[in-house]
């Protein structure tokens, strides 16, 4: 629905694509983008797949995802960090 700049790919060895996808979800759930777009039919859509995280976090996150240790960090916007969730 909008035009997008590649900033990075990911080779995955070990990570089910879909199962990396859903865990980035999580991490960064707070970093959503709050917005509604008009598509061009005139309809609201509010895009779930646009997050405001570092590139360092965002690499940081999937690092941690590939190795396994990831189960509750979460991104926090405030601090700027990847921070066990409470």
């Amino acid at each position: 629905m909008a035009p997008v700049r590649v900033l990075a790919e990911y080779r995955l060895y070990t990570v089910k694509p879909s199962a990396l996808e859903h865990l980035l979800h999580h991490v960064s759930g707070a970093a959503r983008l709050d917005l509604t777009h008009i598509d061009r039919y005139g309809r609201d859509y509010d895009p779930s797949e646009w997050f405001i995280v570092p590139r360092d976090a965002f690499n940081l996150a999937v690092a941690i995802i590939v190795s396994g240790e990831v189960v509750d960090d979460v991104y926090d916007p405030t601090s700027r960090e990847l921070l066990p969730c409470e």
